[in-house]
C-alpha cells in the first residue's frame, strides 16, 4: 500500500482544465513556495485539444524552481491511463498520480482519494479523445491493512472531483442535456447514490471537489463540503488547523 505522508503548507486547487500558465502566474502572484498543491481533477491530463494541452515536463520544471509538488487527482476531463502508469510519476519527480481511493495523510489527518466524474455533455464528446468510458466514480474497495488504518485512525475527510451537488448547482441546466443524452439523468443519480453511500460508511468531516465550477461551502451530513471553482484556491488549514501533536 502507497500511503502519502503530506506535511507543511497544503494548497486545495479546482479545475484548471489546461490552464497550467494561469495556474503556475496565480502561485507566484500569491506568493507560495516550498508547499504541496493538490489539484482536484479535469486538469486536461491526455484531454487531446489544444485547449486543454498538458506538458509534464514545463509543469514539473516550474514545480521545481518554486520547490512545490503537485498531486493530481483524476477529473472526468482527464485520461485514466494516466493514472495507471507509473513511469510518469518516476519520470516527473514534483507531480504524483493520486490514485482512485488512495489514501493519504495531510498534517496527519487521513484522507481519502476519488477521482472521476460524469460528462454531462459526453454526447457531444470523442470516445479515448475527450471521453473515457470508465470516467465515473466508484465506490472504493480496501484491503484489510486499509481497513485497519481507517477504523484506527479515523478518516477525517475526502477529496474528489465530483462529490455532493453543491446548492447554487440548479438542475434546470441539466434539462437540455437530459433531452441528447437519455442514460445521463440516472448516470448522475447513481454518482449521487455512491456519494451518499460514502457518507454513510465513511462519515467524514470534510469532503473537497471540484468539478461544479463554482465556490461554495456547505455543510452535509455534518460534513463541511467545500467546491472550488475553475483556478481557486484554497489553503488546507484554513479549514483544518494543524494540531501541535502533527507539529512534532
Amino acid at each position: 500500500m502507497n500511503m502519502l505522508d503530506l506535511e507543511g503548507d497544503i494548497y486545495l486547487i479546482g479545475d484548471i482544465h489546461g490552464k497550467k500558465f494561469q495556474l503556475i502566474e496565480k502561485i507566484k502572484n500569491l506568493n507560495i513556495a516550498d508547499a504541496h498543491l493538490i489539484l482536484l481533477g479535469d486538469i486536461g491530463v491526455g484531454f487531446n485539444d489544444n485547449n486543454y494541452a498538458f506538458d509534464y515536463g514545463w509543469l514539473n520544471d516550474e514545480l521545481k524552481k518554486l520547490n512545490c509538488k503537485a498531486y493530481l487527482l483524476r477529473g472526468n476531463h482527464d485520461n485514466p491511463s494516466h493514472w495507471k502508469d507509473d513511469l510518469i510519476d518516476e519520470e516527473y519527480e514534483n507531480i504524483i498520480h493520486l490514485k482512485d481511493h488512495q489514501l493519504l495523510l495531510l498534517n496527519d489527518d487521513l484522507f481519502m482519494c476519488i477521482g472521476g466524474g460524469t460528462s454531462i455533455d459526453r454526447c457531444f464528446r470523442d470516445i479515448e479523445r475527450s471521453y473515457w468510458a470508465d470516467e465515473n466514480i466508484s465506490f472504493p474497495k480496501y484491503n484489510e491493512l486499509e481497513k485497519d488504518i481507517i477504523k484506527n485512525k479515523g478518516l477525517h475527510g475526502i477529496l474528489s472531483h465530483c462529490g455532493p451537488l453543491p446548492p447554487k448547482c440548479s438542475n434546470n441546466r441539466l434539462d437540455y442535456w437530459y433531452l441528447q443524452d437519455a442514460d445521463l439523468r440516472n448516470d448522475l443519480q447513481e454518482e449521487q447514490l455512491i456519494i451518499n453511500k460514502i457518507f454513510d460508511i465513511y462519515q467524514p468531516k470534510f469532503w473537497f471537489f471540484g468539478h461544479y465550477h463554482v465556490d461554495e461551502s456547505f455543510d452535509f451530513k455534518n460534513c463541511k463540503c467545500i467546491c472550488l471553482n475553475e483556478l481557486s484556491m484554497t489553503y488546507y488549514e484554513q479549514y483544518c488547523p494543524r494540531r501541535e501533536d502533527s507539529m512534532l
